[in-house]
């Protein structure tokens, strides 16, 4: 290992020492202190190797760092760290092509991870944050907004199955309001928690099933009906009241398209057990006029 980096740095000091321009550090010292614009080769007591520019005494210019631990980056140098463009190249394969600053990456790059990850953008203290393209090794694929290396504002996430969502994130999951549309065509518009369809919101249910033209209007827990809401059949009948994990549960009132009651009372697992009169504001009695059957 260490006799092929050796031979690495030798390949490199030639090729970069041609290129430098700059005349050949004072090698009968090992004071780098004292070393100014000039080409130089530098090893420190961990293994690791410099080979390229200095000034004052410092790594500065282009220049060549292979770490012991086989890491290596090839780039710009400023004050003795990693400023500007640069290639950094991981021993395990992982890829880095970009900007840095005081050794971070910061402002654009291009990172490829060996796994098969891959993210395009801006970037800050060495995470991606601004905006920033993800491409996921599984095919899924965001783009938008980034802070402290995960989603975060504005974005699009596109599942490789074809689910697709467009709206807020926040700390890397789908956060506030949002619209998810799904591969079989369903889609819902409204709030969104913990990567989850919670608060109050609207599914439109568009998928070529049973359901087919249906709509429910209301609040949603846990990515399912939970609350209060209104639901709408694709034949124009409605139920408006209370619902539990996505059934009618609690008080409720259904009627037909026709605005006649059919049922009013009390409801569990999407059953109707017991007939009552509800309160108005359950009915939804305060924005609809409905005639007793």
């Amino acid at each position: 290992m260490m006799k092929a980096l050796a031979l690495i740095l030798v390949v490199v000091a030639g090729s970069a020492l041609a290129q430098s321009g700059l005349p050949p550090c004072n090698s009968n010292t090992t004071a780098t202190a004292i070393w100014t614009n000039c080409f130089g080769i530098h090893s420190d007591i961990n293994g690791n190797k410099y080979v390229g520019e200095w000034r004052d005494g410092t790594f500065h210019g282009q220049g060549t760092t292979i770490w012991a631990t086989g890491d290596k980056h090839v780039g710009e140098y400023g004050d003795g760290k990693r400023n500007g463009q640069g290639t950094h190249t991981s021993v395990n394969g992982d890829k880095y092509i970009g900007t840095y600053k005081d050794s971070k990456r910061s402002g654009y790059g291009t990172f490829s991870s060996v796994n098969g990850d891959n993210y395009v953008g801006e970037w800050k203290e060495d995470l991606p944050d601004g905006q920033g393209t993800y491409v996921f090794a599984s095919g899924d694929k965001y783009v938008g907004g980034f802070k402290d290396g995960k989603p975060s504002g504005q974005g699009a996430l596109i599942f490789a199955v074809g689910h697709e969502y467009v709206g807020e994130f926040k700390d890397g999951k789908r956060y506030g309001q949002g619209n998810f549309k799904s591969a079989s065509g369903d889609i819902y518009v409204g709030e969104f928690k913990d990567d989850k369809p919670q608060g109050k919101g609207t599914y439109y249910f568009l998928a070529d099933n049973e359901h087919k033209g249906d709509k429910y209007v209301g609040e949603v827990g846990n990515g399912q009906p939970n609350g209060q809401g209104v639901y709408t059949l694709s034949s124009g009948d409605k139920y408006v009241g209370e619902f539990k994990d996505g059934k009618r549960n609690g008080q409720g009132l259904f009627t037909f398209a026709n605005n006649r009651v059919h049922q009013e009372g009390f409801w569990e697992n999407h059953k109707f057990v017991r007939s009552e009169r509800i309160p108005d504001h359950i009915a939804g009695r305060n924005s609809q006029t409905t005639s007793q059957p």
